[in-house]
């Protein structure tokens, strides 16, 4: 006997209380281990240790929930993913085969359409993946395999392969080239301009180059929303230089897909539609829950191809509804069913609640800026082209600039107050503010701003 309603109810009365607790205590791993009882019993314990156990979790970790966290790329969860991911778990199937989640077999071939449609492909193929860097490695095996196929079963033998992707592009395409086996300093890094969008000339010149030089260009990967400054890359611009020497286009739209569910932003990522495969993650801007990441590709049959390998004789059985079975085009076997809660939470908001929150983030965003630009103390870097908010505290002694931002993060973190990162560009360091939370509205962005200010004085006040 289990009583999962009184663990509900702390559950609710955790989210009730969120207002009141931050974004939770700073503590060291020491201090952690201290507090934290994390030991593993011989023999069971009772249902009221547990949901103390619970609680204490909750106390000592990250509250996502509280519109002052903007530490990553996403915060909060929409209730509705939430009660998906409740869902998924009591089902706790496997993706891999129709017979085993036929219901979310079909929700996630239904939002990889629907996500098809959004890029402006009348059909599509895709899986939901671990991550938006899984998507990106996904993204970088079909281009090899698809336009070099031999290379599914020999390798890469003799040929030296080049993959360009913006210098501002996310880690996950150097991780990529070293587990496809390509080699990490075969991935090219293309300049970008001063707002940090690759420019397409420089692409154009360096493909040429590199293929003077004997290598193979395989993959452009355009960036769609840049991890520090949000900035989009010339996506209509890329795709016509990788049409014209042949390369596979693929677009990580991770961060910034979100702003295709809105008429007044979906031009950041014109010619979006001209690409081979796209990497979009729905849990960031769209708030659908961690993990919610896609891999797709208007090339069908392309992921299976790719992909499969094995399983025939105890797992994917020949019949009508194993042409159905998602794990032969997935580099996984087992894997959860994420597709429930992005699914119910489109559900709740529909397209018209998608693009009302996306338009609201951008404006928000906007408002932050405009707000540092009024305060003398602050100093706004860039101006946002996204989500990504970039300022600093503005010290009296203005050399101290780039020495203040980490000790404000610090100080900030260390209270409960507000929890962002920071960032460091062009020997420049500042913070970076994540405006993606629906609830951190002008007032509670205004108070973040307060609190940066405040911080920012004892920090001064610390060096006299």
């Amino acid at each position: 006997d289990f009583p999962l309603k009184d663990f509900f109810a702390d559950l609710e009365l955790y989210i009730k209380d969120t207002p009141k607790n931050g974004v939770g205590p700073f503590e060291s791993p020491g201090e952690l281990r201290d507090d934290f009882d994390m030991s593993l019993p011989v023999k069971g314990l009772p249902i009221e240790t547990l949901r103390a156990d619970v609680k204490d979790y909750l106390h000592h970790s990250r509250s996502t929930l509280d519109p002052h966290f903007a530490n990553q790329l996403s915060s909060a969860i929409h209730p509705a993913a939430f009660v998906g991911d409740m869902v998924a778990a009591i089902g706790n199937s496997t993706m891999a085969t129709f017979e085993a989640s036929p219901v979310a077999t079909l929700l996630e071939r239904t939002l990889v359409h629907r996500l098809g449609r959004m890029i402006g492909w009348d059909r599509t193929e895709g899986v939901m993946t671990t991550g938006g860097s899984n998507a990106n490695f996904a993204g970088l095996l079909l281009a090899r395999n698809t336009r070099f196929p031999e290379t599914r079963r020999f390798g890469n033998g003799n040929t030296r392969f080049a993959v360009f992707v913006s210098e501002e592009a996310h880690y996950s395409f150097f991780k990529a080239m070293n587990q496809l086996g390509i080699g990490t300093d075969n991935l090219v890094p293309v300049p970008v301009d001063t707002q940090g969008r690759m420019r397409s000339a420089e692409l154009d010149r360096l493909i040429v180059t590199s293929r003077e030089r004997g290598f193979t260009p395989l993959c452009c990967a355009a960036t769609a929303g840049t991890t520090v400054l949000g900035a989009f890359d010339p996506v209509d611009e890329i795709a016509t230089i990788c049409e014209k020497h042949s390369l596979w286009f693929h677009v990580d739209a991770a961060w910034g897909g979100g702003a295709m569910m809105s008429k007044a932003h979906k031009e950041k990522l014109k010619g979006v539609d001209r690409a081979d495969s796209v990497t979009w993650d729905t849990h960031k801007m769209l708030g659908t829950g961690l993990v919610s990441s896609f891999i797709l590709t208007k090339h069908l049959g392309a992921l299976l191809s790719s992909h499969r390998g094995g399983g025939n004789n105890y797992l994917f059985h020949d019949g009508q509804e194993n042409t159905m079975d998602l794990g032969p085009s997935s580099l996984q076997c087992g894997r959860r069913v994420d597709s429930l809660k992005v699914w119910l939470a489109w559900r709740a908001v529909g397209d018209e609640g998608w693009e009302k929150l996306v338009d609201t983030l951008f404006a928000r965003a906007q408002w932050m800026a405009e707000e540092i630009k009024r305060r003398p103390s602050l100093q706004l870097l860039y101006e946002p082209e996204s989500l990504n908010v970039c300022f600093r505290y503005r010290p009296k002694r203005a050399y101290l600039a780039n020495t203040a931002v980490r000790p404000i993060r610090e100080d900030l973190m260390h209270r409960g107050e507000v929890m962002t990162n920071w960032s460091s560009r062009l020997g420049e360091s500042f913070l970076r503010f994540i405006v993606v939370h629906p609830q951190a509205d002008d007032k509670v962005l205004g108070e973040i701003l307060d609190r940066v200010e405040a911080a920012g004085t004892r920090w001064e006040s610390s060096l006299a």
